[in-house]
């Protein structure tokens, strides 16, 4: 499971650093409260989620997300 997070959040950090316009996805989920297992406290983030991979954790509203279904937490 923390393969697949790590690996989703490497592959949403190189889109994201190389300029990709759109992050497609199945699924992202906005407004959520994360809690990453790491002992930080818990702290407001989005989640796009295509197939059964994260490819974004972040602000939404600073990337171009397009998702088939927007769940609003």
């Amino acid at each position: 499971m923390w393969k697949k997070i790590c690996l989703g959040l490497l592959v949403a950090c190189l889109l994201t650093a190389c300029g990709s316009s759109t992050i497609k996805a199945d699924f992202l989920i906005t407004g959520g409260i994360l809690i990453d297992g790491s002992g930080k406290a818990p702290y407001m983030a989005d989640i796009a989620m295509a197939g059964d991979t994260i490819v974004f954790v972040g602000s939404s509203s600073d990337v171009n997300i397009k998702a088939e279904v927007v769940i609003e937490a």
